[in-house]
């Protein structure tokens, strides 16, 4: 699970990586939906690179603040390369609120869905 779940980290983050640094050559537009769809990959795509992330590390409560780190980190290092993107902005905004919300949400999500390593040990000992 861990060996699939490490894979799926780097797939996720060539992925963010490759849709992050692809020129946008059109007239920047002030739509609110372009905008929604914009932040909201924001959050989905740092969703899934935290839950992999987090699977990876074996979903362990001590992991999750590593993780997140992590995580911000990989945004960062995206929006400053965005600065060398034709048609690209690059906004520390961006990290701050929507990747930073991804990466809680991918994180909690995976710690409710497949609980933490603590205590899934814990309870197969009480059998």
């Amino acid at each position: 699970m861990r060996l699939i779940a490490s894979l799926s980290t780097l797939c996720i983050m060539l992925i963010i990586f490759l849709v992050s640094t692809e020129p946008n050559y059109s007239p920047p537009i002030a739509d609110a939906g372009k905008s929604i769809l914009n932040n909201s990959g924001h959050v989905v795509g740092h969703a899934l690179l935290a839950g992999a992330a987090y699977l990876a590390a074996g979903a362990k409560r001590g992991r999750r603040l590593q993780v997140w780190l992590f995580v911000l980190t990989y945004a960062t290092i995206v929006e400053l390369y965005q600065f060398r993107v034709p048609g690209r902005t690059s906004t520390i905004w961006d990290v701050l609120i929507f990747d930073n919300l991804g990466a809680v949400l991918g994180i909690w999500l995976v710690s409710k869905l497949f609980g933490s390593g603590e205590r899934t040990r814990a309870s197969s000992r009480q059998r």
